[in-house]
């Protein structure tokens, strides 16, 4: 669905195959706080990537792809600087911010909360560089689509899947 930046694959096993992977459970976001430990599972550049971050804001709204603004706050636990997204609309959340490191070919990837459980899909990665091109000062924005909208897209399509016990 274009409008939800999701898509259907269908994966079709060899008979006779054990199969080759096993489906993550699905946990719902509505459960999900900033501050939240995050992983982010892709492929960037070919190879596969792991990496740990935490929920830095949850965007509400009526869409996925709805406008954005940014805002600057300082972080309670690092006292640093960090920009963050919010929405323009009220509604649910439908996205949200981590700080998971994450590269181009990481969209489509699940984030999963600390008990391994998905809890939103990459979708996007917007960076900024510094004015005077400092990598250290780079805003970096990782952005997932929040489970809830993949559990009600997966329903309408009539796809099964597994719903994480809370």
């Amino acid at each position: 669905a274009e409008n939800l930046d999701l898509a259907l694959l269908k994966v079709q096993m060899p008979p006779a195959s054990e199969p080759a992977f096993n489906a993550l459970a699905i946990a719902s976001s509505r459960e999900l706080g900033v501050g939240d430990p995050i992983t982010s599972l892709g492929f960037p550049n070919y190879e596969f990537q792991d990496s740990s971050g935490r929920v830095l804001s949850l965007i509400q709204g009526k869409e996925v792809h709805e406008e954005m603004q940014l805002v600057e706050r300082t972080d309670p636990e690092t006292h640093r600087k960090v920009t963050t997204v919010s929405g323009t609309s009220n509604g649910p959340v439908m996205r949200f911010q981590h700080d998971a490191p994450t590269g181009h070919g990481s969209s489509g990837g699940p984030l999963l909360d600390g008990d391994g459980h998905v809890v939103g899909v990459a979708y996007a990665l917007l960076a900024e560089s510094a004015p005077d091109g400092n990598p250290e000062q780079r805003t970096d924005l990782n952005l997932g689509i929040a489970s809830d909208v993949l559990i009600q897209f997966l329903k309408q399509n009539h796809v099964s899947f597994t719903e994480a016990a809370r």
